[in-house]
């Protein structure tokens, strides 16, 4: 009974170990991509500037 309890132990601590390195690269994931999200928005923002801007000079070429 006592073999029984050192691998019941033994296991639950490999398990746990591995669950807490599953939960960290799941928040590392979690974060890679809130990161590409903004930075996605950014660039669409800054595309829609460049545009804006390339609007304005166009009208300044055309007077």
């Amino acid at each position: 009974m006592t073999d029984f309890k050192v691998i019941i132990g033994e296991l639950f601590n490999l398990i746990s170990s591995v669950a807490e390195k599953v939960e960290s690269q799941k928040l590392k994931a979690i974060g890679s991509r809130n990161l590409l999200t903004s930075m996605e928005k950014q660039r669409d923002l800054q595309q829609k500037h460049l545009e804006s801007q390339i609007l304005a000079k166009k009208k300044d070429i055309d007077r």
